[in-house]
């Protein structure tokens, strides 16, 4: 994306995103979703629980940027990055699948309130968050949501064929 990112341009990239991952999982059979070897060990549904932390992690980070929860631990490096994604996939595994799922829908619907509710300011001007000092929101908003959706469809696609 680029840097005259606007808030109606950002939501309906997130939109569209998640769209075509959308379509993505719906080629795949259900009693393929557990099956391992789609982005390195994970599963479909592995994919699914990952995208739901990212999702929530960003959804906790606008709330604590408004005062209303305590602010989630940093991710400042890719070790941080690969420890939680390990952790949240050692948590999640062994959940059913409808759990899962219904879990990714729900959570995406949370990411759109909490993106509604921002303004354009909050979302372009660097500084207004209390964890991004020197870039604009919507890069980070872009990174766990629309790029997210993005790279996860496209492993998906690729392990489709």
């Amino acid at each position: 994306m680029d840097e005259q990112m606007s808030k109606t341009k950002l939501l309906e990239e997130v939109r569209a995103q998640r769209r075509l991952l959308e379509a993505a999982l719906a080629q795949v059979p259900e009693a393929k979703m557990a099956e391992p070897g789609v982005q390195g060990h994970w599963s479909v549904k592995d994919i699914l629980a990952h995208v739901v932390f990212w999702e929530q992690h960003l959804c906790d980070w606008l709330r604590a940027n408004r005062g209303e929860v305590p602010a989630p631990e940093p991710v400042e490096t890719d070790a941080d990055v690969d420890r939680l994604n390990a952790e949240n996939y050692a948590r999640h595994r062994d959940r059913p699948l409808a759990d899962v799922v219904a879990e990714f829908r729900r959570s995406f619907e949370q990411v759109q309130g909490e993106l509604a509710g921002l303004t354009e300011a909050d979302l372009t001007e660097a500084g207004r968050t209390i964890w991004l000092a020197d870039q604009p929101l919507w890069d980070l908003v872009a990174m766990d949501t629309s790029g997210h959706y993005r790279e996860h469809r496209e492993a998906i696609q690729a392990w489709l064929g």
